[in-house]
């Protein structure tokens, strides 16, 4: 019992720190929008500071738990895209597709999508195309959730440029995965000529 209890507190301590490990790239992103946009177009910073003090409430505060609402993680999402939109304008040709109520769904670990539609972002934004295309969707059945990201990226980018490695993100969410989701977590990861594919299956 106490190896059992000592192995549970050790994954558990894991968990919130890469957990924690996720969190000041999304400030960071936020901050330097919110810089450019202050430069630029001042007159619409009241409402996007209230949605980073929602961005920031949920990061610090919320995240602590081991299981959130599906709600308030795609809430989240949400916030970010809006300042995405902002930096990338006309560019972005963007189609996310979720159910309109979240409340019977099932809870999940946090800050988990939102690697997946970062990554996104941080890969489209370097091709040279003019239009930037990302599509989100998002399925629920009963306890299973099915979540898919598509992106336009370059793929004749140098393989040593930091937009080509996933980084800590993607190795990230791999380890919390394992580690929040016991009954192996389905995640397929893909690319065909300028896409890239991200398939998540929970249950």
């Amino acid at each position: 019992i106490t190896k059992a209890e000592t192995k549970a507190n050790v994954s558990d301590a894991e968990l919130k720190l890469l957990q924690s490990q996720l969190s000041p790239h999304f400030l960071f992103n936020t901050l330097n929008n919110l810089y450019a946009l202050s430069i630029h177009d001042a007159s619409k910073l009241p409402p996007l500071l209230l949605k980073l003090s929602d961005l920031l409430r949920y990061t610090v505060y919320d995240t602590k738990a081991t299981l959130v609402s599906l709600d308030d993680e795609i809430n989240y999402i949400t916030n970010y895209i809006d300042f995405e939109k902002i930096r990338l304008g006309e560019r972005l040709e963007l189609t996310a597709n979720w159910p309109e109520s979240l409340a019977e769904a099932p809870p999940i670990a946090p800050m988990l999508l939102i690697v997946f539609v970062e990554n996104a972002f941080k890969h489209s934004k370097n091709t040279q195309d003019p239009r930037i295309k990302i599509a989100l969707d998002l399925q629920i059945w009963g306890k299973t959730l099915l979540f898919s990201v598509q992106n336009s990226f370059d793929p004749n980018l140098p393989k040593n440029t930091p937009e080509q490695h996933s980084g800590l993100g993607l190795e990230n969410v791999k380890k919390r995965l394992e580690l929040a989701y016991p009954n192996r977590p389905d995640l397929s990861i893909a690319q065909k000529n300028n896409t890239f594919m991200v398939k998540l299956r929970l249950t």
